[in-house]
């Protein structure tokens, strides 16, 4: 009777610790990404031949003119995209580590490559290419 008491003890105590402890550092990209962001600077590479060529990094002029300065993401689903005063929007969902952008003319998905309380990195990535636009949260 022992046994089988010291063994479903194990086995409890074995089945608490897989499905009853949850991860304290993941975080919820849907949540963490509601703020207003300002645009700091951008990284890429590229391979070739097999091989990764260089990581740039540096500010990317043209981000402002075919993205925004800012952004800001509301609580509900809508993001505001701030360019040299001009203000427009668009709906969102972020689905995991994808931030989808909804538009009129259909919708353009970014990965989020990083998020936290004062640093968001969106952008894109394929097996030979990645470009992060960097953004700094503010107020």
């Amino acid at each position: 009777m022992k046994k089988l008491l010291l063994f479903s003890f194990i086995i409890l105590s074995g089945a608490f610790l897989v499905f009853g402890c949850k991860k304290s550092n993941s975080v919820d990209n849907a949540s963490a990404i509601v703020g207003k962001w300002r645009y700091a600077y951008s990284t890429a590479d590229t391979m070739i031949n097999g091989h990764w060529v260089g990581q740039q990094s540096g500010f990317d002029s043209t981000l402002g003119a075919n993205f925004a300065d800012s952004l800001q993401f509301t609580a509900s689903d809508t993001v505001y995209y701030i360019y040299n005063g001009m203000t427009t929007w668009s709906n969102y969902k972020v689905s995991g580590s994808n931030l989808v952008l909804i538009g009129n003319g259909g919708n353009d998905t970014l990965a989020i490559h990083s998020i936290s309380s004062t640093a968001l990195w969106v952008g894109v990535q394929s097996s030979t290419y990645y470009y992060w636009a960097g953004f700094s949260k503010y107020q």
